[in-house]
């Protein structure tokens, strides 16, 4: 019981990973804000403007759905880097792959392997 109570304390590099997402999350609800303006103001804040400035409003005002729709689009963004990579490394000649699997971090390196052999069968 005690086990799940206790935190491990944090290093610095997760709390600048949790600092720099807070900054993304911001700067995103000040773009969405600064696009309901906008759009509002080219359009007399009449008609079917509402309609983005609405949905553009709620992502500003809300931090939780900016935020998931942050993680979103980040895991769109890394699948698609990953499906990248896999077809250039199919397509390298065997040196070539081993110059790249040497420039790479052991958990990187692990994740290509495991979505090759997975793509390959």
């Amino acid at each position: 019981m005690l086990d799940a109570k206790t935190r491990k304390p944090r290093d610095q590099e997760d709390i600048n990973l949790a600092w720099r997402l807070v900054a993304y999350v911001c700067i995103l609800r000040l773009l969405c804000f600064a696009s309901a303006i906008w759009i509002g103001v080219e359009h007399d804040w009449s008609g079917l403007a509402w309609f983005p400035i609405a949905v553009l409003l709620v992502f500003a005002a809300s931090g939780f759905v900016t935020g998931k729709f942050c993680t979103l689009l980040i895991h769109l963004v890394t699948i698609y880097d990953m499906h990248r990579l896999t077809r250039k490394y199919l397509r390298m000649s065997v040196a070539n792959r081993e110059r790249l699997l040497a420039r790479m971090t052991p958990e990187i390196r692990e994740r290509l392997l495991n979505r090759i052999k997975n793509h390959a069968a």
